[in-house]
């Protein structure tokens, strides 16, 4: 009774001028929030996911326990999402709906009284709502850090979280919080919707999926294409400068003025081109009948209620990728037919204003940009149905007549997706006009399998002319490479375009180097947005490759014996080691980085890396590292459970290859050369 007599004795309504002391109100709510959490997760959230997921998933999928518990963390997710922003967005409108400036613009910058921004009150209620959001977002921080599981986005998310806690902030003391409430609730109501349709696909409902994912469309529409500009950037850019008194504030004035209505406006692109986005996404599904399965996405993008840059691409493509996790169902059983079609296969048969933005609005409508989004299973169905089989024929052919050009592909498609995302640029040969990639430090003498690549992609223009991309090509003939040397299966999306450009730069720059450490190899894949996970999964197809002595000579003449410790079956690989590979000459010679098998596609190569036997010292530091405590325990998991490291490879295959272009390309007729 006391507390609810002290909350009834607050006055809302007082107004005072924002200062930095009322950020203490930020940590309460900080710590609020993983409590809130808990208890929702532990006693309500948990309960309803099993309830919805569970049966539906015994009934209709009849899906592993694996993927059961990964559906039914990825629904307490949303969950939590949904409770969250439901809450930003009834208190955003219980605090502004009554307000004049809630249906009348000009009031953001007047009023009441004599007030005239930046010289203007807030309101304690309004107070609180920025140290609510500012505090959830402070509390992301930390959860992303240490709680929430380590996704491929972690560096985007992060980053995310950070600007959107420090952007808060500004708002507040620049005077700007009117303006923030209402752009935080045109936001959070599309993020209802958006967790709401992820939630019903979660638990198999797709009728009010499907719904929820209409309404998210059209307040994306209403709020961010049309309220947002139209409204609130004309008052921001317009109506602030009549009210605005020049002389008394001719120094912070125009830099608030500036600051934000830049942040504003590139929102506001961003806002067009992915709505456009979307936008072509959702009439390609509906075109063919898979709205229910292709237009939402599970990915667990944070959303951002004040975000001012970056949210409209994580909600973009949160609204297009939500298929993947349905077919993870059944990717075992999908393994086992493939390989066992494989195996019959026959071998070698043939801006600040308004202009501004939509200036660059309408650039991104015209440009022939890519992204992940747009690739689909099914993109060669009609134009090239025999794609897949065509490049599986003359893998197996390539892999029986020689077991290394499975390394050799999947290296290939390695090197091609860490410069400039997976567009083939990594085949193009030098010309008078093009500096190609093969020169790289990484590359250059080492790099094989061109030819096969060659032969394949001749077939493939002998049955379909100018239709599959030679990105795609490696994309599926990577996966190929794996299931012949007794790897995983997965599912390859395909769309891919081939870059009309290479970048030498890049790749010496990009492309992980076998004596780099820990820390420089993570912030590497962090930057293509891949995790620790994915680089230790990924890493693990050193399981069949081969090293040149270059790359592993300081290896074996420095630590070695130290990460060993000595053994003497490790001393006795050491000395045909330094037999293969002497301090002088021998640069070419090579050694297989997996000595237990080096042939087949295997867990084996992380044993060695446990008894510090790694053949180099980029693999090495994943377990012997003083920063390891980010992926010893990952090594250790995959030597002890192959199923598990087969699982990882395959979804951190689907993410690398994922990463594409966004400057677009085309369609080469030969993957050595741009076309004319």
């Amino acid at each position: 009774m006391a507390l609810i007599e002290a909350w009834r004795s607050i006055d809302w309504e007082r107004e005072s001028y924002p200062a930095y002391e009322d950020f203490w109100a930020m940590p309460f709510f900080a710590l609020l929030f993983p409590a809130v959490r808990l208890f929702l997760d532990r006693f309500v959230f948990e309960k309803l996911a099993r309830r919805v997921i569970e049966q539906n998933s015994i009934e209709k999928l009849n899906v592993e326990v694996h993927n059961r518990r990964k559906k039914i963390n990825k629904f307490k997710e949303s969950a939590w999402k949904f409770v969250y922003f439901l809450s930003g967005e009834l208190l955003a409108l219980s605090v502004t709906y009554n307000e004049p400036w809630f249906t009348n613009t000009r009031y953001f910058w007047m009023g009441p009284g004599d007030q005239v921004w930046p010289d203007q009150k807030t309101k304690l209620k309004l107070k609180a709502v920025y140290m609510y959001v500012a505090g959830f977002y402070t509390y992301s921080i930390f959860a992303l850090a240490f709680w929430e599981t380590r996704r491929s986005d972690f560096g985007v998310s992060m980053s995310h979280h950070v600007a959107t806690v420090v952007l808060i902030v500004l708002s507040y003391i620049f005077r700007f919080a009117r303006v923030g409430s209402v752009v935080l609730a045109v936001h959070d109501a599309s993020d209802v919707f958006m967790e709401t349709a992820k939630m019903s696909k979660y638990g198999g409902y797709e009728m009010l999926a499907n719904i929820a994912f209409l309404l998210y469309v059209a307040s994306w529409i209403i709020l961010r294409l049309t309220y947002f500009p139209f409204w609130i950037l004309r008052s921001t850019s317009y109506e602030v400068l009549l009210n605005l008194d020049k002389e008394k504030h001719k120094f912070e004035g125009p830099i608030y003025y500036y600051v934000f209505n830049i942040l504003l406006f590139s929102l506001l692109v961003l806002h067009i081109y992915w709505g456009i986005l979307m936008f072509r996404m959702l009439v390609k599904q509906i075109q063919s009948g898979q709205l229910g399965e292709d237009i939402r996405s599970a990915a667990s993008s944070s959303s951002s209620p004040s975000h001012l840059l970056h949210e409209a691409y994580k909600d973009a493509t949160t609204a297009t990728l939500l298929h993947i996790s349905s077919q993870q169902a059944s990717t075992e059983a999908k393994q086992t037919q493939q390989q066992q079609i494989m195996a019959k296969g026959v071998c070698c048969s043939t801006p600040l204003p308004l202009v501004l933005a939509l200036v660059l609005a309408t650039a991104a409508i015209t440009s022939s940009a890519q992204d992940s989004s747009q690739l689909s299973l099914g993109y060669y169905s009609k134009a090239c149905p025999t794609a897949e089989q065509i490049v599986r024929t003359e893998m197996e052919c390539a892999v029986k007549a020689n077991p290394r050009n499975a390394a050799f592909l999947i290296r290939l498609h390695f090197h091609d997706c860490f410069v400039q995302g997976c567009d083939g640029s990594v085949l193009l040969d030098d010309t008078a006009t093009l500096i190609g990639e093969k020169q790289a430090d990484q590359n250059v003498n080492s790099l094989q399998g061109f030819e096969l690549v060659d032969k394949i992609k001749e077939k493939l223009e002998a049955e379909c002319p100018g239709v599959v991309s030679c990105a795609d090509l490696l994309a599926i003939a990577a996966r190929d490479a794996t299931i012949l040397v007794g790897g995983p299966y997965w599912d390859v999306p395909v769309g891919r375009l081939d870059s009309k450009t290479a970048s030498l730069d890049q790749a010496n720059s990009d492309i992980p180097t076998p004596q780099q450490g820990l820390a420089t190899l993570i912030t590497k894949f962090s930057a293509k947005g891949l995790s620790p996970t994915d680089m230790v999964a990924l890493v693990g197809s050193h399981t069949i490759g081969m090293s040149r002595c270059v790359n592993f000579r300081d290896r074996i003449y420095g630590d070695f014996q130290l990460t060993s410790k000595s053994e003497a079956s490790a001393q006795v690989y050491l000395s045909k080691l330094k037999e293969t590979c002497p301090t002088d000459g021998g640069d070419d010679n090579v050694s297989p980085m997996d000595c237990t098998s080096p042939t087949v596609f295997d867990n084996a190569f992380f044993e060695t890396l446990i008894q510090g036997t790694g053949l180099l010292n980029s693999d090495q530091e994943m377990y012997s590292s003083l920063l390891g405590f980010e992926t010893s325990h990952i090594v250790e998991k995959y030597w002890a459970d192959s199923v598990s490291f087969f699982k990882d490879f395959s979804d951190s295959m689907v993410r690398m290859g994922n990463i594409t272009n966004p400057a677009g390309g085309e369609v080469r007729k030969n993957c050595r050369f741009a076309n004319a």
